[in-house]
């Protein structure tokens, strides 16, 4: 299934007990968006900056899908005393190489930053008898 070429797209932080949306984006058009200004350029951490902007210094903890996956995303949130928990994408710009490692099931690997980041992997492919993957 491809997403949607044309149509809204709406973005929003929640409180995550009863749903409350605190901020919401309309996305129609990129160009058209007013975003905070990512350090790494990309438009998914401008969203999820501006989504945050007003929430400074209050020690929150985001929670987002994999697509908005950054490091230097983390970093800038950080700076304002917001935590990120997110499943990242390996692939992404700027990601560890140690993630883009196979591994066996059952092993994981961990990297740290110097301010406290840290990112795991671990392998959660099993293996056929034959060796192949299921």
């Amino acid at each position: 299934m491809k997403r949607a070429r044309f149509g809204l797209k709406t973005y929003a932080v929640c409180e995550r007990g009863c749903g409350y949306i605190w901020k919401s984006i309309l996305h129609t058009n990129t160009a058209a968006m007013n975003l905070e200004e990512a350090v790494d350029g990309l438009v998914p951490s401008g969203i999820v900056l501006t989504l945050v902007k007003d929430l400074p210094n209050q020690r929150h903890c985001v929670f987002m899908d994999n697509f908005y996956s950054s490091p230097s995303l983390y970093q800038q949130l950080l700076e304002n005393q917001t935590d990120a928990a997110v499943a990242v994408r390996a692939t992404r710009k700027n990601m560890p190489p140690e993630l883009k490692m196979n591994m066996a099931k059952g092993t994981t690997v961990a990297c740290y930053t110097h301010d406290c980041h840290v990112v795991c992997h671990w392998g959660r492919l099993a293996q056929m008898e034959d060796g192949n993957e299921p």
